[in-house]
């Protein structure tokens, strides 16, 4: 079986393609690959039961404005109306993507953050995310790679309920800052879900930036060394990032596959 990956990172070089690459091979399956924000690309819904749609960097915003915009929002409205039916297609969003859908759907506001995230944090469960399958096998809270500048937060209650959309995880409690949690996963339809986070980013993926002089030196630079020493903290914890790795993304794919 195949599977199309939908690229939005836009020529930016990254690690999220040989995660992505390795978790799809684990499942058995094989890549299309459609360059979106570069080529214009997107896969034709009847082609493919499965689809993932990566993160990427810039405003999310765009979707509105820019020529890909456009046809990625009628990809995703085809995917809605072939799933009424009952042959069903499966659709992943990461971070970039899943900001994109809630801004074309009109879930929530998509803001940009105070300070850019950047690291390994926790997240928590919802109510709804405590028996989502996609979060099988994962703790309360659960960590994640998180790195992005744009935020998903007010969910716009009655839109959310009319889409049947259910937010399965918000960002860590921190009391000491007055800032709304965001929306950090919902899952939108029974056949769509998606994350803020990075769920197919493993601990090789945090690791290449640390062991990178220069890129050190500009994270440290954006974030401050006192992030770069919290990552370092937290690698080696087979229960935090590596445990997320290993569940979130293959818990999509051996669900959607058993409903093939």
């Amino acid at each position: 079986m195949r599977i199309a990956v939908l690229d939005q990172y836009c020529g930016h070089v990254n690690q999220g393609m040989r995660c992505i690459e390795a978790i799809t091979k684990a499942a058995g399956l094989e890549i299309d690959h459609y360059d979106v924000r570069g080529k214009g690309e997107v896969p034709k819904v009847k082609d493919y039961r499965f689809f993932l749609s990566t993160g990427g960097p810039g405003d999310p915003h765009e979707v509105e404005s820019e020529s890909w915009g456009k046809p990625w929002g009628s990809f995703l409205e085809e995917l809605l109306e072939v799933n009424k039916g009952d042959e069903k297609r499966f659709a992943f969003l990461i971070c970039h993507s899943y900001q994109m859908a809630c801004i074309h759907w009109g879930l929530a506001e998509v803001t940009r953050r105070r300070k850019p995230a950047f690291g390994i944090y926790p997240m928590n469960r919802t109510e709804a995310g405590a028996v989502d399958p996609v979060l099988e096998g994962l703790p309360d809270p659960f960590w994640v790679i998180d790195s992005r500048d744009w935020q998903v937060v007010q969910p716009h209650v009655k839109a959310m309920d009319r889409f049947g959309a259910k937010v399965l995880a918000i960002e860590r409690d921190r009391p000491h800052v007055r800032l709304e949690r965001a929306a950090m996963a919902i899952r939108f339809t029974p056949e769509i879900v998606g994350t803020q986070f990075h769920p197919e980013a493993d601990e090789s993926s945090m690791q290449a930036y640390i062991d990178d002089p220069a890129m050190v030196e500009q994270l440290a630079g954006k974030h401050g060394l006192d992030r770069i020493e919290k990552i370092k903290e937290n690698l080696g914890d087979l229960t935090k990032v590596q445990l997320t790795h290993t569940q979130l993304l293959p818990n999509f794919l051996r669900v959607a596959m058993s409903k093939v």
